[in-house]
């Protein structure tokens, strides 16, 4: 190798090794100054994330001291806010509860003054029904009692009629004037006798005609019997005074012939006007047994040819029996009126407790629409004030007051009155 080239080459490397230290040193350089520059960015960096820290902290601090204030104002003002509503919602309530109260009250004070008023009238009534019926009751038991025992006395009364028959033959033989006296005053003693003198007219002798009898006996409904007294006695009176068997005979048979010429002439008369009502047949009064007895002997078909022409032949002891049975039927309508009076008191019973069960009604709409108030106000406590309480209870903003209570709804309406049936009249009771 050439000496020149070998010199060369020693050279050439040194200035490639000074190159290459040349170039580490500005890469160094370089690299210490980008180094350098990176952490005065990092540590720039660094201070404004430990000041936006700091301020992070600051403003936490501020944040939680807020928050304290606004919890501490929040549970003030719920638990302002639950009172008030709690207070409002109670006073509303009250005052809603005590008007329905009060208007409750007062409706049950006038339901009760009006069933006092309609309670008070219905005893009484039914106090006085119940006694007329004891009454009643024991009207007829005297009634069917004493008939017995007045029958009784017909007997003795008939022996009295016929021994004044006997003291009075020779006085009304002269004097027909006393023989009308007599009938009249027979007719008043059996008419007495009966009982009947309430439902009798007597016509005195000198009013009394041919188109008027002696005596009427009233009947109930308006219907009538009349009476006449007015027989001739002079065949039965001349046979009692005759001593001739024959003689006697003949006034007998007189005597019949003229008692029934007499009911043929009551058969003709009209006794419509007189008696002011309408009657079936008309009586005929003998004023003692013997005078019939006489003329049946003569002509016993006398009473079955008198009833044809609708007129009774009666003695004292028949027209006592017959008074006695129209008594019996007074006595009968007057059962039957007192039994209307009944129906009438129990029309009027139904008709008051009719009226009672309507006020009762009303009391009990009156007690429905108080119920439907109070569930009313228990649904919006429940709806509006309960659900706002149970949330402030369970976010603590009450604690140490009590809790709210739930009211109840009452479920049990008052009970409705069901009739049997509708009012009706009813059927009226039969009588006369």
């Amino acid at each position: 190798m050439p000496r020149g080239l070998c010199c060369w080459a020693p050279r050439r490397c040194f200035v490639e090794y000074l190159l290459a230290l040349v170039t580490l040193a500005l890469g160094l350089a370089v690299g210490y100054l980008i180094a350098r520059g990176g952490v005065q960015r990092l540590q720039a960096e660094a201070a404004r994330l430990a000041a936006e820290r700091e301020a992070a902290r600051q403003q936490l601090e501020e944040l939680r001291g807020a928050r304290k204030q606004e919890e501490d104002a929040f549970g003030n003002l719920a638990r302002r806010v639950l009172a008030e509503s709690t207070e409002t919602f109670l006073q509303q309530a009250a005052e809603k509860l005590g008007a329905v109260k009060n208007e409750t009250a007062a409706e049950l004070e006038q339901r009760k003054q009006a069933i006092e008023a309609l309670v008070a009238p219905l005893r009484e009534n039914l106090g006085k029904l119940e006694q007329r019926a004891q009454e009643m009751e024991q009207a007829r038991q005297h009634a069917y009692g004493a008939l017995l025992a007045e029958v009784r006395g017909l007997g003795q009364a008939t022996q009295s009629l016929q021994s004044a028959h006997q003291s009075l033959a020779t006085a009304l033989r002269g004097s027909s004037q006393a023989r009308g006296r007599w009938g009249e005053i027979t007719l008043r003693r059996i008419a007495e006798l009966a009982g009947m003198t309430a439902h009798i007219d007597f016509a005195e002798q000198q009013s009394a005609g041919e188109g008027r009898p002696d005596m009427v006996v009233r009947l109930p409904g308006g219907g009538a019997i009349p009476v006449d007294s007015k027989v001739p006695l002079a065949g039965y009176l001349d046979a009692v005074a005759s001593v001739d068997p024959a003689e006697r005979e003949r006034h007998l048979k007189r005597h019949a012939a003229d008692l029934r010429q007499h009911v043929l002439a009551l058969a003709r008369r009209e006794y419509a006007e007189a008696v002011d009502g309408h009657y079936d047949f008309t009586v005929l009064f003998l004023p003692g047994e013997p005078f019939l007895a006489a003329a049946f002997e003569q002509n016993p078909e006398l009473q079955v040819e008198a009833l044809d022409k609708r007129v009774l032949i009666a003695t004292p002891v028949t027209l006592v029996a017959l008074l006695r049975t129209v008594g019996i039927y007074w006595q009968q309508h007057n059962v039957a009126a007192d039994a209307q009076k009944a129906w009438e008191a129990a029309r009027e019973f139904h008709k008051r407790v009719a009226a009672f069960s309507g006020h009762l009604g009303n009391m009990g709409k009156g007690l429905d629409r108080a119920l439907r108030s109070y569930n009313e106000a228990v649904g919006s406590f429940e709806r509006s004030v309960l659900p706002q309480g149970r949330r402030l209870e369970q976010l603590g903003a009450v604690r140490g007051n009590r809790e709210i209570e739930a009211l109840e709804a009452l479920d049990q309406a008052p009970r409705a009155i069901a009739p049997e049936a509708e009012e009706s009249e009813g059927p009226t009771p039969s009588g006369s």
